[in-house]
């Protein structure tokens, strides 16, 4: 396997897997080294996308492997990826969030040794569990 940014060949499969974003956002992402992608054979099996909160914070907005890849440590990797990005530029922190009732989600974050830093109670014009905010910090 083998993990880099993504490219403008990757917008095809990205705009698949990020239904949230348009391609216009998703190529900015591309530009910008917001997205990284795991890949086996060439092909593209997992993504990471972040972006910098406050500006200063690698903060990740999502984790996507493809079904038949999950638990095999694509979504680690991702992070881990991440994590050399984050300290090549002297970040001290990692952010991320999940939905509170995504037990899944909980319990990914907690292996990779993020702690929770808040929960946003009133998240409901966009979704109707709690928000749990979670931070790691760099060493």
């Amino acid at each position: 396997m083998k993990i880099d940014y993504a490219t403008k060949r990757d917008l095809r499969w990205l705009s698949k897997e990020i239904k949230d974003l348009k391609k216009k956002e998703i190529l900015n992402s591309i530009k910008n080294k917001e997205i990284i992608i795991a890949r086996i054979n060439k092909k593209p099996v997992g993504s990471l996308k972040y972006c910098l909160f406050w500006s200063r914070f690698p903060m990740i907005e999502a984790i996507w492997v493809e079904e038949k890849y999950q638990r095999k440590g694509i979504g680690k990797k991702l992070f881990n990826s991440l994590e050399r990005i984050a300290k090549t530029k002297r970040q001290k922190i990692v952010m991320s969030s999940y939905e509170s009732k995504a037990k899944h989600s909980a319990s990914f974050h907690k292996s990779l040794g993020f702690k929770i830093a808040g929960v946003i109670n009133n998240f409901k014009p966009i979704q109707k569990d709690k928000e749990v905010i979670v931070i790691k910090r760099i060493k």
